[in-house]
């Protein structure tokens, strides 16, 4: 790590290409993070993979550093190498006084990374449940599809934690029967993740219930039974 005294304020380290500020900024040290601005840090100088100062201090709720950072010119919708910004971080990472700084200093809401995926799909994967109200009551795409066609609820409902996120989601008209790519729908990852607790919710929501796999075992069996049955008649009919 770097010696915050040293005389380049941007020296690089040689590995991750953090400079003291991003070192600063992770221990969420605002005075010496003030320290190396005042003496000419770059505030929006990017790591190996893209992140700034300030999507450190998203993904660890400080909100005060972050605060600091935003006043000396941190872009707020800067994006690291695989298009994430700060507001993906502090979502994931449940920080939601750094969300509402984000949100008030001009965070997209909607901003999408490589992936597709939102703030909002990541609030739901770390069922932060307040986080999501503060992203949807700014505006945040409930029903918004990441590249494999998954919705915050298609997230919410992998998580088997709570359905406090997916209750949530429901209560700002998330659609409950929509299909990702694979055509799973958030009542399939539910059941697939034991998630009982929101399956319940799901069903008493709308959910439509998939016919039952033994059910469909045994229409194709009858099926099967019907067609032989039809091939040995007409076998007998037309047989000399």
């Amino acid at each position: 790590m770097f010696d915050y005294r040293e005389s380049d304020v941007n020296a690089r380290d040689p590995d991750s290409g953090r400079t003291p500020l991003h070192f600063a900024v992770e221990n969420s040290d605002c005075e010496v993070v003030e320290q190396l601005l005042e003496r000419g840090a770059d505030v929006n100088v990017q790591e190996k993979t893209g992140n700034t100062p300030l999507h450190f201090a998203a993904i660890s709720n400080a909100s005060e550093v972050a605060d600091l950072l935003l006043d000396r010119g941190a872009y707020v919708n800067a994006q690291d190498n695989g298009g994430t910004t700060p507001l993906h971080n502090a979502a994931i990472g449940n920080a939601s006084e750094v969300v509402e700084l984000l949100l008030k200093r001009g965070a997209d809401v909607n901003v999408q990374d490589s992936g597709g995926t939102t703030p909002l799909h990541n609030a739901a994967v770390s069922n932060a449940s307040e986080v999501a109200e503060l992203l949807l009551n700014r505006g945040a795409d409930v029903n918004v599809r990441d590249v494999v066609g998954n919705t915050p609820l298609h997230n919410a409902a992998s998580n088997n934690a709570s359905s406090e996120i997916a209750e949530v989601l429901l209560g700002h008209d998330a659609d409950v029967n929509v299909q990702n790519n694979d055509g799973n729908t958030p009542l399939d990852l539910a059941r697939r993740g034991d998630a009982n607790e929101t399956v319940e919710l799901l069903i008493n929501r709308g959910a439509i219930t998939p016919v039952q796999p033994k059910i469909r075992r045994v229409s194709v069996i009858l099926g099967v039974i019907i067609l032989l049955f039809l091939g040995f008649v007409i076998f007998v009919v037309v047989s000399p």
